[in-house]
């Protein structure tokens, strides 16, 4: 039940101890004891771990049987050694014939490198990314020991050396191959017949937009017009006011000549 597993982890750990192992042939309380515990069907079901130890009869008895065991323990466990080292060998030589052993390269070959900062990057904007650099040249092939050096196509070498399993060989397409790719011109399937191609449609008029230098005149003119609107009201605020100036002097000459004072300008 949920939450009460810890009630029983005793019986869980006595399982996994008391459970043959495949690698070793034998349980781990068998190796570390030399033999293999009391089984609650033993219980039941007498076997020679469940029988009457009381009433062995002397202590040299007793000994011999403990020593047959140590016998027993030293044993299983040299064939529990051997064992796993038969299963690791044979497990590293079936995964080495399953993965793929690259052809050596020669000098001069064009190769591809394994990009792998781009490999361990799995962000989602690079997921298409490209994953080989190159191509790049061999300038220096050390195949015995599973590495080479490497030059870009200008002859520049590289100063590290790369392992071989980071290359593949770069395949160059055919020149028939590039020339009908390059125009348009390749069919997938030549067998079958080439498609009616769609009746191409009239270009949709698009609205003519003005450019920037048109844009630049066209506010220059009329930052141009509201300059001179200012200055022309601005002018006919000062000529209003010389006007109104003038009326009022010739008013205030007259009062004077009608009371009989005399113009002192």
């Amino acid at each position: 039940m949920p939450g009460l597993w810890i009630d029983n982890l005793s019986a869980i750990t006595w399982a996994e101890r008391v459970s043959l192992r495949r690698p070793l042939g034998f349980s781990p309380a068998q190796l570390v004891l030399g033999q293999n515990p009391v089984l609650p069907i033993e219980l039941v079901v007498p076997t020679w771990q469940s029988l009457p130890w009381s009433e062995v009869r002397s202590h040299a008895d007793l000994l011999a049987v403990r020593a047959t065991q140590l016998q027993f323990r030293r044993e299983n466990l040299e064939e529990a050694v051997q064992r796993t080292r038969r299963l690791r060998r044979e497990a590293v030589e079936s995964r080495n014939a399953k993965k793929d052993v690259p052809k050596p390269f020669q000098v001069g070959d064009l190769v591809l490198v394994w990009d792998a900062i781009k490999s361990i990057d799995k962000s989602s904007d690079r997921k298409l990314d490209d994953r080989w650099r190159g191509p790049y040249r061999v300038r220096e092939a050390q195949a015995d020991k599973g590495y080479y050096r490497l030059e870009d196509l200008n002859e520049v070498a590289f100063p590290n050396t790369t392992r071989a399993d980071r290359l593949k060989k770069f395949e160059e397409l055919p020149e028939e191959l590039e020339d009908s790719l390059l125009r348009g011109r390749l069919r997938l399937y030549p067998e079958t017949e080439r498609l009616p191609m769609a009746r191409p449609t009239a270009p949709r008029q698009r609205q003519a937009t003005p450019r920037a230098d048109q844009t630049r005149d066209v506010q220059a003119g009329e930052d141009r017009e509201g300059e001179q609107d200012r200055r022309t009201i601005v002018g006919g605020i000062n000529r209003g006011n010389i006007v109104e100036g003038s009326r009022r002097g010739g008013q205030s000459r007259r009062l004077r000549i009608a009371r009989g004072d005399s113009d002192t300008e």
